[in-house]
């Protein structure tokens, strides 16, 4: 089997950045967030839902701290045999379901 690579033609600005948009296409997606400056309360908030098992049964978090100046920091709480690991499944789990509201 033999195959042949195809060089396309490079869309112009115009072309790349026309995009006809509808009503029909869009969705609203409420995302909860609330009192989103103060961080600290939020978490606070959070650890009472889980303390009292309103959040249900939790067995890890995962975290994205954003900070000033590209400072990213990336994190997991709960039992793990492997962190790095788990916490990129978990966030791309945590992805997957704000796409499927968007979606």
């Amino acid at each position: 089997m033999r195959t042949t690579k195809m060089r396309l033609p490079t869309p112009t600005l115009a072309e790349r950045t026309e995009y006809t948009m509808t009503t029909d296409n869009l969705k609203v997606v409420e995302f909860p967030v609330s009192h989103a400056q103060d961080i600290p309360a939020q978490l606070r908030a959070l650890a009472d839902e889980i303390e009292s098992g309103d959040a249900g049964p939790v067995a890890q978090l995962a975290y994205v701290l954003d900070g000033v100046k590209d400072s990213i920091q990336v994190g997991l709480m709960g039992q793990s045999d492997s962190s790095g690991a788990e916490a990129y499944l978990l966030l791309a789990a945590g992805q997957k379901h704000i796409l499927k509201d968007i979606a």
